[in-house]
């Protein structure tokens, strides 16, 4: 899935676990910034979602909400 911003990576299982590879993480990221968006991935346990970001990409949209927030 894509939208102008992002490109988010999704995977469903019902299974108990999900096996998540760095090597997809990186190949993911790579297809996001050649396009000029960031990078999520999403794995959905049985409809309960989970989301990966680099945790400079989480610290980042963190201080984004602060500051909406500081400004209201």
């Amino acid at each position: 899935m894509r939208s102008a911003e992002v490109s988010i990576e999704a995977k469903y299982t019902d299974a108990k676990q999900f096996t998540l590879k760095q090597a997809d993480l990186h190949k993911g990221e790579r297809y996001a910034l050649v396009d000029g968006r960031e990078f999520a991935f999403v794995i959905s346990f049985s409809g309960e979602e989970w989301v990966v970001v680099r945790e400079a990409d989480y610290k980042d949209l963190r201080e984004r909400a602060d500051s909406l927030d500081t400004a209201l």
